[in-house]
């Protein structure tokens, strides 16, 4: 072989010298992931990957926003089952004390047993009142006294909502003649109609809780399950890479050996030029 001192032909074409160029690009990778914890930190790295990760991130955030709007939204209609269950119950005690006096004698009635029962009554219609005119949340003061209706968006990528609605319960039929007539009236139909409706709207809103809640876990859920594919998608497996950053170091120093074997065919040249 000859000897030339211009180009060292016996490391360039022999591919020791591309070859070391090449392990030490992969080396370069292996310490970016390796160091990230990201297989894929650049569309360069995988387009495919790439681009599907940042539609999943984006996924994932969207889902947690709407998790937490419902979170947020959702304290209102817990307040409102809070307080319609109670009217459900103040109702029901002026129905019982109702029921109550209607089986005193008449003698009863018109004694000490009569009476209580009659202070007792007009102070649950007080009570009933306070609570459906003025219990309020926030910004919004008439959770019972006014129809509320709260709409909820639960899929962004296609737009589908969920509505919980209830009617006012000062507006309830027979409410108003249960609430003005004394214990000693005929009300006994408007008492039973006021709880049948009063039970129906403290459903609605008992209902909606309920949804809400397993929405709020199927979000929660989605938003996972987006974060685990991103996961799956672009995180490094650490073993793996330190496998493969191993091997190329070997290799890369096995390619400098070889260049520094070629490049003693220079210091032959030398030796003849001494």
């Amino acid at each position: 072989m000859s000897l030339r001192i211009n180009s060292n032909f016996a490391a360039i074409s022999d591919g020791a010298l591309r070859s070391q160029h090449s392990y030490q690009n992969k080396m370069g990778k292996a310490i970016t992931r390796v160091s990230t914890g990201k297989r894929v930190n650049t569309a360069a790295d995988d387009v495919v990957a790439y681009n599907a990760s940042k539609r999943i991130r984006a996924d994932a955030a969207g889902y947690n926003a709407l998790n937490q709007s419902i979170q947020n939204s959702s304290v209102y209609l817990q307040a409102a089952d809070t307080a319609s269950a109670q009217v459900v119950d103040t109702v029901t005690a002026i129905r019982e004390k109702y029921i109550a006096y209607q089986a005193l004698s008449d003698t009863d009635k018109a004694g000490a047993a009569g009476t209580s029962l009659n202070k007792e009554y007009q102070t649950l219609q007080s009570e009933l009142t306070a609570m459906i005119n003025n219990f309020g949340l926030a910004g919004n003061s008439k959770l019972l006294n006014a129809d509320n209706t709260f709409t909820f968006t639960v899929d962004f990528n296609s737009g589908s909502s969920y509505t919980v609605d209830w009617s006012a319960l000062s507006s309830l039929e027979g409410m108003a003649a249960a609430m003005s007539s004394g214990i000693d009236g005929a009300i006994s139909d408007q008492l039973k109609s006021a709880l049948d409706n009063v039970t129906k709207e403290a459903a609605k809103i008992g209902a909606g809780v309920g949804t809400l809640e397993t929405l709020s876990e199927y979000l929660d859920n989605m938003a996972a399950l987006q974060e685990q594919a991103y996961s799956d998608l672009t995180e490094v497996d650490m073993a793996k890479e330190m496998t493969a950053y191993v091997k190329n170091n070997i290799y890369s120093q096995a390619s400098q050996a070889m260049i520094a074997q070629a490049n003693q065919s220079l210091a032959q040249v030398l030796n003849l030029l001494q």
